[in-house]
C-alpha cells in the first residue's frame, strides 16, 4: 500500500542495474536505468524518458546474507541486523497524460534491526522494520492503469499518488519447533497520506493494520502465513480481511 513505485509487477521493471558490495559487504549499493513509465500512446511517457533509480545501505552489525539487489525482512535469525538505507528515483514526464505530464520523484530511508538471542540449537529471533516514503508528481495527478483500454493487471501504466507514506512492522520467531516449522507471530501497519492540493483538503489517508503469523518451515524457501488485514480507504468505509498464503521458491 505504501509503495508508489512504477513496475511492470510487484516493483519490477525491464532494464539495467549495476550493483555490489563494500566496506566487507556492510555497504551496499545499487543503481539503474530502467522502462519508461507511461509508455503508452496518449501517456506522458510517450516521449521514451528513462527511469533512474538508486539505492544505498549500511550495515553496523553483520552484512545481510543476500545480494546488494536483494533485501529481505528477516533473515530468520542467520545475521544479527541493523541497516539503515536510502533509495530514489527519478523520470522525467513520468506521470500523467499526454496533454498535462509532470515529472516523477520519489525517495524513502529504511532501516531493519533483527536480533537473534540463544544458542546456535535452540534461539528466538526479534525483528523491527520502519520506512518512510515521499512521492512528488509535480502537481499532476496520474493516469490510471487502464488508461486507453490497457490492461489493468499488467504493464507499467498509471497508478502513482502524490504524498507520503510510513511502514513500521514487527516479527518475533518463536524457538521451539511446532511440527515441521517454528511460528512466527507479526504485526504491521502502513498509512498512506495524499497531497492535499491534488486530492482534496484535510490531507486525506489511508490505512492498514495486519495482525498474522508466519509457519515458518524452510526460511524463505518455504513458509505459510495467515493475517487478518484492517483496511481503511481515505473515504472511511473500513473493511476487513482473512488471508491465508504460501510463499515457495526454488
Amino acid at each position: 500500500m505504501v509503495a508508489q513505485y512504477p513496475g511492470m509487477w510487484s516493483g519490477r521493471d525491464d532494464g539495467a542495474t549495476l550493483w555490489g558490495k563494500l566496506a566487507h559487504d556492510r555497504f551496499r549499493y545499487m543503481a539503474g536505468i530502467y522502462k519508461v513509465h507511461n509508455w503508452i500512446d496518449g501517456g506522458s511517457g510517450s516521449g521514451h524518458n528513462p527511469l533512474f533509480a538508486g539505492r544505498i545501505e549500511y550495515n553496523f552489525l553483520d552484512p545481510e546474507p543476500s545480494p546488494a539487489y536483494y533485501t529481505a525482512s528477516t533473515y530468520y535469525g542467520k545475521a544479527h541486523i541493523l541497516a539503515i538505507g536510502l533509495a530514489g528515483q527519478y523520470q522525467v514526464n513520468g506521470v500523467g497524460s499526454a496533454l498535462q505530464k509532470g515529472d516523477y520523484k520519489a525517495w524513502n530511508v529504511d532501516g531493519l534491526f533483527e536480533k537473534r538471542i540463544g544458542t546456535k540449537a535452540r534461539y528466538d529471533v526479534y525483528t523491527l522494520e520502519a520506512a518512510y516514503y515521499q512521492y512528488r508528481t509535480d502537481g499532476v495527478c496520474d493516469i490510471a492503469s487502464s488508461f486507453n483500454n490497457h490492461k489493468a493487471d499488467y504493464g507499467n501504466i498509471g497508478g502513482i499518488n502524490s504524498g507520503t507514506a510510513i511502514l513500521v512492522s514487527t516479527a518475533y520467531l518463536i524457538p521451539w519447533r511446532v511440527g515441521w516449522g517454528r511460528i512466527q507471530p507479526l504485526l504491521r501497519y502502513q498509512q498512506f497520506r495524499f497531497a492535499h492540493h491534488l486530492y482534496g483538503p484535510g490531507n486525506p489517508k489511508t490505512r492498514q493494520f495486519d495482525a498474522g503469523a508466519n509457519y515458518v518451515m524452510d526460511g524463505h524457501n518455504l513458509r505459510f502465513t495467515f493475517d487478518f488485514a484492517r483496511y481503511t480507504p481515505a473515504s472511511g468505509t473500513q473493511s476487513d480481511a482473512f488471508l491465508l498464503g504460501m510463499q515457495m521458491q526454488y
